[in-house]
């Protein structure tokens, strides 16, 4: 069984406050844009047999929907 611990907000250790930190803060900052994605996509990519899992629920039509879009655009290039 584990130790339930409390810490309170402004002393938890969240992005925010690493950036604010001014010890580290300016570094940390400085690093933040070479973090970010330079392109994005779709990272839920179902195969066959997965997709058959998931017939008939929402993410089934929102993946065959974000495929058609997909193909869409790559034959519009």
């Amino acid at each position: 069984m584990g130790v339930l611990l409390v810490v309170p907000l402004d002393l938890a250790r969240t992005p925010m406050r690493v950036l604010q930190d001014p010890l580290l803060g300016r570094e940390c900052r400085a690093m933040y844009p070479d973090m970010l994605p330079t392109t994005f996509g779709n990272p839920l990519w179902c195969t066959d047999d997965e997709l058959l899992e998931l017939e008939g629920t929402t993410l089934c039509r929102a993946t065959e929907l974000q495929i058609v879009c997909h193909v869409i655009l790559k034959d519009a290039i």
